[in-house]
């Protein structure tokens, strides 16, 4: 990957010179352009569209969420992730009608070890834990409600995701849960001990 390619610019140099405007002299500077700028310039040669979100790949994207990241996911995260974005069904854990907002916590937690925010559980609601919320990241100031369609997600509400945030928040946070496996029928149980 080259992206430290600078960009010219020719630029045209106006001077007066005993009253005459000169206007053949031309200079041309070189412009190193910003990390930002040089990933965001990647990403448009790589396909990824921006409009009020960004598309890759046809999948939607808040237009803050890091091209970065996208174009450089671990296997079986993200878009490859059935809890992330669901299974085609616009119900995945980091979704909000109908754009990727970042990863479901299973993603976050034990892919990202928290460095691509919480992890979402539902309805643009992160769960809460030790690792910094994608709204601290690169979801500040969002507004929920001007994001994404709402004809095509109705469960996506403002209502369901407060009270699913609600819910959430009076989570306790020091449970650790243990895993059994019975030989006498074909289900998994979980249990929660406190």
């Amino acid at each position: 990957m080259n992206i430290s390619k600078p960009n010219i610019y020719i630029k045209n140099i106006h001077q007066k010179i005993d009253g005459f405007c000169n206007y053949n002299d031309v200079i041309i500077q070189l412009y190193q352009p910003t990390m930002t700028e040089r990933i965001t310039n990647y990403a448009r040669e790589h396909g990824i569209q921006y409009r009020e979100y960004k598309t890759y790949r046809g999948f939607k994207y808040h237009i803050n969420f890091p091209d970065e990241w996208i174009l450089h996911e671990k296997q079986n995260t993200g878009r490859n992730c059935e809890n992330c974005i669901g299974n085609a069904d616009s119900h995945g854990f980091a979704l909000w009608r109908g754009i990727i907002l970042g990863y479901c916590a299973n993603c976050s937690i034990y892919d990202y070890e928290g460095q691509r925010g919480a992890g979402f559980c539902g309805q643009g609601v992160e769960v809460k834990n030790e690792y910094c919320s994608a709204y601290d990241l690169y979801l500040k100031n969002v507004d929920l409600d001007t994001i994404g369609d709402l004809a095509e997600n109705p469960e996506d509400t403002m209502e369901n995701h407060q009270k699913l945030k609600e819910k959430v928040l009076n989570m306790p946070t020091d449970i650790e849960y243990d895993y059994e496996e019975y030989d006498d029928c074909d289900s998994e149980e979980y249990y929660a001990q406190t």
